[in-house]
C-alpha cells in the first residue's frame, strides 16, 4: 500500500477537519451551506497546503538526512533540496485530479480557468523551495532550525485561510492574513477551482513579487553557506 499513503493522508486529514468544523461546529463557508460544499471549499486549501507544508518539512533536513551521499558523490546540495518539492507537486497533481473528477460528478462545472492551476502550482512550490533553501542550509549549521520550522508551520497554518473563510475575520486580523503569500495562493485556488474565474486584483503584484523575493533569499543563503556544508556534515 505504500504508494497509495500519497492520497490516503490527505484524504484522513480532509475527513477529520469536514466532520469537526461543518458538523461538529457547524461552520458555514458564505454560498455554501451544505457539507459537500464545505469539503470542496476545504480541499481547495488543503490539498495545497499538505504540499507545500511536505516540502519545507522534508527539504530542511534533507541535507542532513543524505550526508552521505553529499560528502560520496558529487551530487550539488540544492538538488536535495529541490527533489521534494518536485515530489510534493506530483502528490499534488494526483490529489487535484481526484478533487476535480469528485467536483465533476456532484454537478459543478468545470471551466477553462483551469488552464492557470500549473501556474499557480509553480507560484507556489517556488515560494516553498525558496523558504527550504533558507531553512535546509541553516539546519545543517543550526539543528534547532527544523523544530523551528515545524513550529513556525503550525501558526502559519492558522494565519492562512483554509479552514476557515476570510470573512469571517475583524478587518485587523483580515489586514495580518492579507500579508501571508500562501493565502492569495489559496485565493487562486479557490477562484481557478470553485468561481471559474481569475481574478486580477488580488495580489497580483504582491503574490509574484513575494514569491520571488523569497527565492532570491533562499539563493543568497545557499550561496554563502554552500562551500562550508560539507566540512559540517
Amino acid at each position: 500500500m505504500g504508494f497509495l499513503w500519497p492520497i490516503i493522508n490527505p484524504l484522513i486529514i480532509i475527513a477529520i477537519f469536514t466532520l469537526v468544523f461543518s458538523q461538529i461546529m457547524d461552520i458555514k463557508i458564505s454560498g455554501a451551506g451544505v457539507t459537500s460544499s464545505y469539503v470542496f471549499y476545504l480541499c481547495t486549501g488543503l490539498l495545497p497546503w499538505i504540499a507545500l507544508e511536505e516540502t519545507i518539512r522534508n527539504s530542511t533536513g534533507s541535507l542532513i538526512a543524505n550526508s552521505p551521499t553529499l560528502k560520496n558523490s558529487p551530487v550539488p546540495p540544492e538538488v536535495l533540496i529541490l527533489y521534494p518539492a518536485l515530489s510534493s507537486i506530483l502528490n499534488l497533481m494526483i490529489g487535484l485530479t481526484i478533487l476535480l473528477i469528485l467536483f465533476f460528478l456532484f454537478g459543478y462545472s468545470l471551466g477553462i480557468y483551469l488552464i492557470f492551476l500549473p501556474l499557480v502550482i509553480i507560484l507556489q512550490q517556488t515560494f516553498a523551495f525558496g523558504i527550504s533553501l533558507i531553512t535546509g542550509n541553516i539546519n545543517v549549521f543550526f539543528r534547532d532550525i527544523a523544530q523551528i520550522t515545524n513550529i513556525s508551520l503550525m501558526f502559519t497554518f492558522w494565519l492562512t485561510p483554509i479552514v476557515y473563510s476570510p470573512s469571517i475575520l475583524p478587518n485587523w486580523a483580515y489586514s495580518i492574513i492579507n500579508l501571508n503569500p500562501l493565502t492569495h495562493i489559496i485565493f487562486l485556488y479557490r477562484s481557478l477551482i470553485l468561481h471559474n474565474t481569475l481574478s486580477l486584483t488580488h495580489g497580483v503584484i504582491f503574490l509574484p513579487l513575494a514569491v520571488f523575493l523569497i527565492l532570491g533569499i533562499g539563493i543568497f543563503v545557499h550561496k554563502r553557506m554552500r562551500g562550508s556544508i560539507h566540512d559540517e556534515l
